[in-house]
């Protein structure tokens, strides 16, 4: 982008928001927990106020009741332009994305093995569970056939 522009300071793209695009950036932003400055490293005893996610992220999906379309999809916006300006001003956010989230967002189609790189203990559940269906399945056929 630089080499295209070079009169143009990266600093001075503007960014423009929809209302409710705002609105879902203000309810992220009160939702925040106030920074920290100082104190022990992130990761340390009694330490809740950072996400780990040694899988990456993963986008909850929504609960019934929940948030609306709306709402999740004016997240999902912001969240692409706050990652589009970041780009533009060669800024590094430390955003750790699981691989079947990027998959996803290629229109790749997401299976049961993806699960265990998002959350390989409930992997491991869910791949005895359908193993045990598939033994019942073979014992009725065998011995209702």
């Amino acid at each position: 982008v630089r080499e295209a522009s070079p009169a143009l300071p990266l600093t001075a793209v503007p960014v423009r928001l929809t209302a409710t695009e705002a609105a879902a950036a203000a309810n992220m932003a009160a939702a925040t927990p106030p920074a920290e400055e100082g104190g022990e490293e992130p990761g340390g005893a009694g330490d809740d106020s950072y996400v780990h996610a040694p899988h990456g992220l993963f986008p909850c999906p929504i609960p019934p009741g929940g948030e609306g379309p709306a709402t999740v999809l004016a997240h999902f916006s912001f969240l692409g332009r706050l990652m589009g300006k970041a780009l533009l001003d060669q800024r590094h956010v430390d955003l750790p994305l699981a691989l079947p989230f990027f998959k996803r967002m290629v229109g790749g189609r997401l299976s049961l093995d993806d699960l265990a790189l998002i959350d390989p203990p409930l992997h491991a559940a869910l791949r005895g569970m359908r193993e045990l269906a598939g033994r019942r399945d073979a014992a009725a056929r065998a011995g209702g056939g």
